[in-house]
C-alpha cells in the first residue's frame, strides 16, 4: 500500500486538490455565489483534465482516431458548457481515479507473474538421469519429478501417483492427486 502511494502521489494530489475544489465549489453555489462557484468548478476541471485533454488531442492528431480520453474530455467538456459544472468535473474525476486503480491492477499482476517467473525451475531432468535446461526439452522427451521438486513443464503423467501443489496457478491451497493420465502445468 505504501508503494501505491509513493508511486502515484501526483495523481493522488490532483485528485485530492480536485475534490475539495469540488465540494468548495458545491458549496459556493449553493449559496448563490454562482461567479465564484463556476471558477472554482473550472480550477478542479483543470485540476485533473489537462493532462487528459493533452493526451486526447495527440491521440486524435498522431491515430486520426478518438480514443477513451477524447470520450471523456467531450462529454466533460460538453457538461461544463451546458452548465453542468459539477457533473463535468465528477466525470473526469471518477475516469481519473478509474485509471489510478487501473494502473494498481496492472502493477499488482505484474509483480505477481514476476514472482511466479521466479519460482520455475530452469532445469528438467531427462528418464536417463541427464539434468539439462528446461528450454531444451523437445515434445515427446519424458522428465522425471521427483517429490518436493516443482514440475518445469506441462505434460501428462505417465506412471506413479503423487499429490502437487497447484496453489501458485490455481490459488486453491489444497493440493491435487495426480496419476497416470492426469495433465500437469509446469510454471512456465
Amino acid at each position: 500500500m505504501k508503494k501505491f502511494f509513493s508511486e502515484n502521489k501526483t495523481d493522488l494530489i490532483k485528485i485530492l486538490i480536485s475534490v475539495l475544489l469540488t465540494v468548495v465549489a458545491s458549496v459556493l453555489q449553493s449559496f448563490s455565489f454562482d461567479l465564484a462557484s463556476i471558477i472554482v468548478f473550472i480550477l478542479s476541471y483543470a485540476a485533473v483534465a489537462y493532462e487528459i485533454i493533452i493526451e486526447a488531442v495527440k491521440d486524435l492528431i498522431k491515430e486520426k482516431s478518438a480514443s477513451e480520453e477524447m470520450l471523456m474530455t467531450v462529454a466533460s467538456l460538453g457538461a461544463m458548457i451546458i452548465g453542468e459544472y459539477f457533473e463535468g468535473c465528477m466525470v473526469m474525476l471518477l475516469y481519473c481515479v478509474g485509471e489510478l486503480f487501473e494502473h494498481a491492477a496492472e502493477d499488482s499482476s505484474r509483480r505477481s507473474l514476476e514472482r511466479l517467473s521466479s519460482i520455475r525451475p530452469d532445469k528438467a531432468r531427462i528418464k536417463d538421469g541427464e539434468v539439462i535446461d528446461a528450454s531444451l526439452v523437445r515434445i515427446g522427451d519424458i522428465i522425471e519429478v521427483f517429490p518436493g521438486e516443482r514440475i518445469p513443464l506441462d505434460g501428462d503423467v505417465l506412471s506413479g501417483v503423487g499429490s502437487v501443489d497447484t496453489s501458485v496457478i490455481t490459488g486453491e491451497s489444497v493440493p491435487v492427486e495426480v496419476r497416470c493420465g492426469s495433465e500437469v502445468l509446469g510454471f512456465r
